[in-house]
């Protein structure tokens, strides 16, 4: 190897720094103009799994949400005790869930045998007791007046997780 041959090589080095220098200046300056989150999200790719469910469960919804969706099932508990109430709930439910149904209306009644001492009436407790422990069960409230009014109660059942 001569002289001239160190010289070239020495030449082909000194260009690949000077290019390598060049490209970390550009890139540099990029991240320092990009937001952080960003780079980190395009190098990692993570997804926001709750904006996919709730995407998905907003195109499910009518507009309007929960309330204008139709009633699929309803049961009448009008002269039940709170026991049997809660046994014909069990029942009602569990059919329900297993035919696919979505939103139920269960009527109670609006307790014309309230507690006196309380003024409570005791199937709407018992029925708000059943909803609140019931894991199935998600958003209630009360339809308007010619589907009962504060004397049911409709229901979503919480559709499972594909």
């Amino acid at each position: 190897m001569d002289f001239g041959d160190i010289l070239e090589q020495w030449d082909s080095m000194e260009t690949k720094k000077a290019n390598s220098k060049q490209i970390n200046r550009e890139s540099s300056q990029n991240t320092q103009k990009a937001n952080p989150m960003d780079i980190w999200l395009r190098r990692y790719g993570v997804q926001d799994k709750d904006a996919n469910s709730s995407e998905q469960e907003k195109s499910t919804l009518p507009r309007g949400g929960y309330k204008n969706l139709p009633i699929e099932g309803k049961i009448d508990l009008h002269g039940l005790t709170k026991e049997e109430a809660w046994e014909a709930l069990k029942i009602f439910i569990n059919d329900s869930v297993a035919k696919g149904k979505r939103k139920l209306l269960i009527v109670h009644g609006k307790g014309n045998h309230r507690l006196e001492s309380q003024n409570i009436c005791p199937l709407a407790e018992t029925i708000r007791l059943f909803i609140e422990t019931d894991s199935r069960l998600g958003a209630s409230g009360h339809p308007e007046s010619k589907q009962g009014g504060k004397g049911a109660t409709w229901v979503i059942i919480k559709q499972k997780k594909r």
